[in-house]
């Protein structure tokens, strides 16, 4: 028969092991046994090797953490959104009284400048200042209504101020309005601006000006050009205007000498400065070399004074009666005499009149039977 002793591993191989002859009221057993029958804090040691395991499964837990972690995410997030916002808004709230003051006001579409061609009555007295009523035609782009409280149309030929009601014409985003004035147009200059812009043609532009009043109560002003080229707007005007200067019917002499006869034309002026007179070479020439008749003033410095009344002569030589004989007005057009501003204008204004100058029976009795 055999004996078995099994010995358990000793988790502290360290410690000593109990004598057997240990008394039983040693010091160190009473301690022992004191401590195990009272389940004293003398076992500090195990409960913080607990804490430590217990850390160590919170750490390894990632739900506590990640939810702790998320909390704070959401908290920060949550203020950066709101602090956003908050600037935003004052941004906002700083930019909108800037919308409120955009001024888009533009030249509607089609034909926005526009004048009325009527003429001037035949027995009214002559200027070359007239006036017409003009429009334009406009546009309120903005975003906001703004209300245009003045405006005036000038330019080198042309000046107008637009009549507008007492309290400004009220105008809504989108809206069109056309308004209207009486224009002052400068028919004498229509075409000096040519020769004064040194080159800059902007010097011709015709621009509107207007003051409006914005939404936030301010006063503005914007600038529209309407016309680029003026004298093109105004041409219609001026063209239908009837020339300053009129003449008579013409009285042919008898024949003088052997071969000339005179033309007496009266003429008479409307016209605020006096006038020269005088033919132009290009007919002269056709009249001598085709029409067998020579044509000159008898006084080529003869003025026509203004508001006033002379008569023109015009002596006339029979140089081919041949040519002469078949000779008629309407075959080389009404012999042309020129008036032209004698005042010292930088660009003179100029009026074409014409005469007759075929006097069959002059011509008959200088000719002959030649």
């Amino acid at each position: 028969m055999a004996l078995e002793i099994e010995f358990e591993e000793d988790d502290h191989p360290d410690a000593a092991l109990p004598a057997d002859d240990a008394e039983p009221d040693a010091p160190g057993v009473e301690a022992a046994a004191a401590t195990e029958e009272t389940g004293a804090e003398e076992t500090a040691p195990e409960e913080a090797g607990t804490t430590r395991s217990r850390i160590d499964a919170l750490l390894a837990s990632p739900l506590p953490l990640s939810s702790s972690l998320l909390f704070q995410i959401g908290v920060l997030l949550t203020a950066f959104v709101v602090g956003a916002s908050s600037v935003a808004g004052y941004q906002l709230g700083r930019a909108a009284p800037q919308n409120r003051a955009i001024v888009a006001l533009h030249l509607a579409g089609g034909r926005t400048y526009l004048f009325s061609p009527a003429p001037v009555p035949r027995d009214a007295t002559w200027s070359d200042t007239v006036e017409r009523p003009v429009s334009l035609t406009v546009v309120n782009d903005g975003p906001d209504p703004l209300t245009v409280v003045d405006g005036t149309v000038t330019g080198p030929l042309v000046h107008a101020d637009f009549a507008l009601p007492a309290g400004g014409l009220d105008l809504a985003a989108g809206a069109i309005a056309t308004v209207h004035a009486t224009a002052r147009v400068d028919c004498r200059a229509v075409f000096e601006p040519l020769f004064l812009t040194g080159g800059d043609p902007s010097s011709l532009d015709t621009v509107a000006d207007f003051g409006v009043r914005t939404l936030d109560g301010r006063a503005r002003h914007t600038r529209l050009t309407v016309d680029t080229a003026s004298a093109a707007a105004v041409s219609g005007v001026c063209t239908l205007l009837s020339p300053p200067v009129r003449v008579g019917g013409a009285d042919f002499s008898v024949l003088i000498g052997s071969d000339s006869y005179a033309v007496t034309v009266p003429a008479s002026s409307g016209a605020p400065f006096p006038m020269s007179i005088s033919t132009l070479q290009d007919s002269v020439n056709q009249w001598s070399v085709s029409g067998g008749l020579t044509a000159r003033l008898a006084d080529p410095f003869v003025i026509l004074p203004a508001h006033g009344s002379a008569n023109v002569v015009v002596d006339v030589t029979v140089t081919n009666c041949s040519a002469a004989t078949r000779a008629n007005d309407d075959e080389f057009g009404f012999f042309p005499l020129v008036f032209t501003e004698a005042d010292g204008a930088a660009k003179a204004e100029e009026f074409t009149q014409q005469t007759p100058l075929v006097s069959r029976a002059a011509i008959g009795q200088a000719c002959g039977g030649r």
